[in-house]
């Protein structure tokens, strides 16, 4: 059993972290914690601690209300929202947290500090936007060489095979040079990355269907596109320093930063076990799995 942990405050945006946390952790059996945060930066007003109290309350009793079967146990804390939530989390397997994405921070917690979240958390975040209307679809994760695709990919797939719904694997092919065959200079690499992350969905997506989609433009881009109506979006992140502070690579800041759906960003493991998922030979897909040798790209309408 896994825990999650929902970060909240009075906002909108809060509250559809709260419900989505709730959802996921009675779909998946996992635990939840709620922690309110009292901001105690200067600036923020003075503490009231009865009133995160209180704040706290009424969301347990929307829990009991709502998600009368799920276990849930709430704290409040003092501090800055930030620090509090990454150091609170250590202990958890999920970090969730609400965004409006106004880009105003006055009289909120998060939402503009969604960003901070998700590149200084130990474990993986959940960013969840205020309004997510309408019906949705799949999870889209992007995909590339690196350790934190790998990772991505992997939560994704977990993911698609809880929810027995697609998954969706994009990769960001850039323009290149064109050969004779309409392949590009960057084929056989592209058709390596993407054989590789078949390969890792394989072993955990379980009879979920694995499409592929590649697209002829920028990373952040193309998952912007695919992933507009998708239930969830699985970004990779490499973790990164500037000055001393932890900083989001590019392609992730700028999927929170443009975000419509629900979106899960992961940093790299340790480790993937013995697993290789370099093929020794051509690697035969079918199933619920696209042949995807050679890659077709999808060019910019």
């Amino acid at each position: 059993m896994s825990t999650i942990m929902v970060g909240i405050d009075a906002s909108s945006a809060s509250r559809a972290a709260l419900s989505w946390a709730a959802a996921r952790a009675k779909r998946l059996g996992d635990d939840l914690r709620v922690v309110h945060i009292v901001d105690d930066e200067w600036g923020a007003g003075d503490i009231d601690l009865e009133m995160g109290d209180r704040a706290l309350a009424e969301s347990l009793a929307t829990l009991r209300r709502e998600f009368p079967s799920l276990p849930a146990t709430g704290t409040v804390v003092v501090g800055n929202p930030v620090v509090e939530l990454v150091r609170s989390a250590r202990a958890v397997d999920l970090l969730v947290v609400g965004t409006h994405k106004t880009g105003f921070v006055q009289g909120r917690v998060f939402g503009s500090q969604a960003l901070r979240l998700a590149a200084e958390s130990a474990v993986a975040v959940a960013v969840i936007p205020e309004y997510t209307t309408g019906a949705r679809e799949g999870v889209v994760v992007g995909v590339d060489s690196s350790a934190a695709s790998d990772a991505a990919v992997v939560f994704a797939a977990l993911e698609a095979r809880h929810e027995g719904i697609e998954l969706v694997l994009v990769l960001a092919t850039g323009v290149g040079k064109v050969l004779p065959g309409g392949r590009t200079d960057r084929g056989e690499r592209e058709l390596r990355t993407m054989t590789r992350a078949l390969r890792i969905a394989e072993a955990s997506a379980g009879d979920a269907p694995i499409r592929v989609r590649t697209l002829r433009r920028a990373p952040a881009s193309a998952l912007i596109d695919v992933g507009g109506r998708a239930r969830l979006v699985v970004v990779g992140s490499s973790r990164r320093h500037l000055d001393g502070a932890a900083a989001l690579g590019p392609v992730a800041h700028d999927v929170l930063v443009n975000i419509t759906s629900p979106t899960v960003v992961v940093h790299p493991r340790e480790s993937h076990g013995t697993f290789d998922p370099f093929p020794r030979s051509p690697v035969e897909l079918s199933g619920n799995h696209r042949v995807i040798h050679p890659l077709q790209e999808e060019s910019t309408p």
